[in-house]
């Protein structure tokens, strides 16, 4: 995502605070800690972690939601990508993106962070169009 950031022009640092086999439950756990203020767009990818340890669907939503309200409180505009993923973007271990995977999310999620960041008002009241500082 950086990198097709900088290509248009925007310096932007973009931190991957993912953590393997995390749940949203854990990832709830430690949204305020690792999404620091000051964060601008913080995107949001629950992956399938829940499914395989067995989290309800409805618990899974809420926790997605709270993450969401925790965020958007403290000014952070969110996105969730929450998109099946094909299986050809996985290791052979169907558990790990390859980096084809990543690319394609990036390149899927570009469009929805260049309609935050050029929006006048998109990110803490302020204009984007220099980029954002996380």
């Amino acid at each position: 995502m950086q990198t097709l950031l900088r290509a248009k022009g925007i310096d932007a640092q973009v931190i991957n605070a993912g953590v393997p086999f995390d749940t949203t439950a854990m990832m709830l756990r430690r949204i305020d800690k690792d999404v620091p203020n000051g964060t601008d767009i913080a995107i949001l990818q629950p992956g399938g972690n829940d499914r395989r340890f067995f989290c309800t669907k409805e618990q899974r939503a809420a926790n997605i939601a709270e993450m969401e309200r925790r965020l958007r409180a403290r000014g952070i505009k969110v996105i969730v990508y929450d998109d099946e993923i094909p299986l050809r973007y996985y290791t052979i271990d169907f558990i790990h993106l390859t980096h084809e995977g990543h690319a394609m999310i990036a390149a899927a999620l570009l469009p929805r962070v260049m309609a935050i960041l050029q929006s006048p008002t998109a990110v803490n009241g302020r204009s984007t169009r220099a980029g954002p500082r996380r």
